[in-house]
């Protein structure tokens, strides 16, 4: 029991965190519209207020109201989504989970449209807790009453199309969820004497502080009460503004008229103490989480999230870290994201009552960035000493934290990963076409993923090229096959056809090709130059780039290449790709021809296509294909085809090499029937281009030798 709910807790917090990252889009607009709406500049104020009637302050605070102001409807939508994907992976209709949960939380905020008391607060970052609530909830109990209590039963209506459909099927859940939800708030409403579900949650909140009162354990109270909002999704500063009014407000305005009137200050917990020196970057300090992350975090989304929030995060505004990253109900950031403020709380108490920092005496706003705010609020540059102090502390503490947060989620993704690589190998062996970039879960964000790396990899030249030698019947190593091989970071070797897939999918094979050719040919020279003896070297090319028009043009560009005029590059292209080809692409695998390339057959049968393309004069080279050669010493029959295969290309001149050959007695059987070139574990497996030199350079040494 215990082990499936820690399965549905971890389930929903992950469905939070992926659903919250959707939302990172509006995080980012909202920020930087707050950022240009409160820069605290006077001048600044004054210009984007009062140039062309306030027009520019008007703008940002509509960006502002229609991303933030609305931040808990985008989450819930979000959220609900993702978590309907989670609960069923195969659903073709979702939009019955996004649609109840977004009545659900109109319900449990109170929403009215009759009512002129409704404010719009909960629909922004205040209702983030409530929105959670609703999205999660509604998410599972819209299953659970359309498949545990009416069995997903479908209503069809005559002449309607499958759309209409599903919708009639929505209706009986959504009925169930709406109605459900209503109840849950009326109860709430009634026993809390509030009017909704949220606004009973954040009295209950006010009321419990406010009996704590003030003074050093108030204010400890407040910073702790405050994260552990936070990270439970709850806009803790919104949640706690009232509180702020009575408890931190009245202290700084009395050590305002303290100064004015020329006496000492004495309020050490103010208002600006726990904005500016406290909740650096905003709350759970999120500027040492921050530095934390550019400096030691090796995961490049973290890093790269991280320089995306650092300019909203100076001046204190950090949504887009704690919902992005996310930091909400991540169990491994909980520990310094409430000790961090707690810790900070008590350096800067501690500063200010033994008198190393001057107390707070002028209001300094929020988004004042760090270091200007310390000096601003207390009039000296201890004051930003001590916000140097409370950011370096809080770093060294976030530090181990994150390292252990960069290894859960490097263990996340290598599951997934795992699980894409498995789904796409399983397609492969049942011979499915699927599209892994349209993956609406984990696998899918991998293969996107991997989509951007490669893209960056091929930038940057990381993807390499094996060799599998090729021998003849002497034992003489006269070339090799080309192999593409992409060592992710983070994954590892990547497993080549997924790689082919994926670059397939966002449209790179012809850049990938291009690559490959332009790598193989500076390995061809290499070897020739080495060797000091002719080295043929064999390329595989995807069937969908030689139908484009610049891969004519490329191989144009490289046929100057010394190989290429030796006529040592060979392009292969699979049967299959041969026989997809009409007329114009035997011309093309001529074109390629007269450039000095060789061009051969890959996998190659016995069908009534493949003898079409021996009488071409398109080709040079066949290479037998891997499941007949693997079987010739098991069944007569696929010796007899082999025999066959061997004996026509010899007779017009086509030379045959066979690959996948593991042992002697497939070599010997091979050899007994004419077939005197090879390729397989035999002899080596692929292996990296400095092996191959050594080995191949000391095979010919001992033969000079002999």
């Amino acid at each position: 029991m215990f082990k499936k709910l820690r399965g549905t807790f971890v389930q929903i917090t992950r469905s939070v965190a992926s659903g919250l990252i959707i939302i990172i889009p509006i995080l980012m607009i909202g920020s930087f519209a707050l950022i240009l709406s409160s820069f605290p500049l006077s001048a600044y104020q004054n210009f984007i207020r009062n140039t062309f009637g306030g027009i520019f302050y008007t703008l940002f605070n509509a960006i502002y109201s229609a991303t933030f102001g609305l931040l808990s409807l985008y989450a819930t939508i979000a959220v609900s989504v993702v978590c309907a994907r989670n609960l069923d992976p195969e659903i073709k209709y979702i939009w019955g989970y996004p649609l109840t949960s977004i009545a659900a939380f109109l319900i449990f905020i109170g929403f009215d449209t009759n009512s002129a008391e409704f404010a719009v607060g909960p629909l922004g970052t205040k209702g983030m807790f409530t929105a959670l609530v609703c999205s999660v909830g509604g998410a599972y109990l819209y299953r659970l009453f359309s498949v545990r209590i009416f069995r997903a039963k479908k209503t069809f209506a005559d002449g309607a199309d499958n759309r209409y459909n599903d919708m009639l099927a929505v209706i009986a859940p959504a009925i169930g969820v709406i109605s459900a939800s209503a109840l849950a708030n009326t109860a709430i409403s009634a026993i809390f004497g509030k009017s909704s579900f949220h606004s009973a949650f954040t009295g209950l909140l006010y009321s419990l502080f406010t009996k704590i009162g003030g003074g050093f354990f108030g204010g400890l109270a407040f910073v702790l009460l405050s994260s552990v909002l936070w990270f439970c999704g709850v806009h803790g500063s919104d949640v706690l503004d009232g509180v702020s009014d009575l408890v931190l407000v009245p202290p700084l305005q009395n050590n305002i008229a303290a100064a004015a009137a020329g006496a000492a200050p004495a309020e050490i917990l103010t208002k600006p103490t726990i904005d500016i020196f406290v909740l650096i970057g905003g709350c759970g300090s999120a500027m040492c989480l921050l530095i934390a992350m550019l400096l030691f975090s090796r995961r490049r989304s973290g890093r790269s999230l991280s320089k995306m929030a650092f300019l909203p995060m100076l001046f204190n505004i950090n949504e887009l870290m704690i919902f992005g990253l996310p930091v909400i109900f991540n169990l491994s950031l909980v520990i310094p994201f409430i000790l961090v403020p707690v810790m900070n709380y008590i350096i800067t108490y501690a500063a200010m009552y033994f008198g190393f920092v001057p107390l707070v005496t002028a209001e300094s706003a929020w988004t004042t960035p760090i270091f200007l705010g310390g000096f601003a609020a207390t009039g000296s540059i201890r004051g930003s000493i001590l916000q140097l102090v409370c950011l370096a502390a809080g770093t060294a503490v976030y530090i181990p934290f994150v390292r252990h947060f960069d290894r859960e989620k490097t263990n996340a993704v290598l599951r997934d990963y795992d699980g894409l690589a498995d789904y796409f190998s399983a397609a492969e062996n049942d011979g499915r076409d699927v599209v892994l970039t349209s993956l609406e879960d984990s696998r899918g964000t991998v293969a996107k993923t991997l989509v951007y790396d490669l893209r960056h990899a091929i930038k940057k030249s990381q993807p390499a090229l094996y060799y599998q030698p090729q021998y003849n019947s002497d034992g003489i190593c006269f070339g090799a096959e080309a192999l593409l091989r992409w060592k992710h970071e983070l994954f590892g070797m990547v497993y080549p056809p997924l790689v082919i897939k994926i670059a397939s999918e966002a449209g790179m094979l012809l850049q990938l090709d291009e690559y490959i050719i332009a790598r193989a040919l500076r390995d061809s020279e290499k070897f020739n130059e080495e060797f000091r003896r002719p080295f043929n070297i064999c390329v595989n090319i995807t069937g969908s780039t030689f139908s484009e028009p610049q891969f004519l043009a490329f191989l144009e560009s490289v046929c100057g290449c010394p190989s290429v005029k030796k006529g040592l590059v060979c392009l292969e292209v699979t049967e299959q790709t041969a026989m997809r080809a009409d007329d114009g692409g035997t011309e093309i695998f001529k074109k390629i021809r007269a450039l000095g390339f060789k061009m051969a057959i890959d996998d190659f049968s016995m069908g009534h296509t493949s003898l079409k393309y021996l009488q071409s004069n398109a080709f040079d080279l066949v290479k037998l294909d891997g499941a007949l050669v693997r079987d010739i010493t098991k069944n007569p029959r696929s010796l007899e085809i082999v025999a066959s295969i061997v004996k026509l290309s010899h007779s017009l001149g086509f030379t045959v090499l066979a690959e996948y050959v593991e042992n002697t007695e497939i070599r010997d059987a091979l050899l007994a029937i004419g077939c005197k070139e090879y390729q397989g574990y035999l002899y080596s497996p692929a292996i990296a281009p400095d092996k191959l030199s050594a080995s191949v350079s000391k095979i010919f040494a001992e033969q000079n030798v002999r």
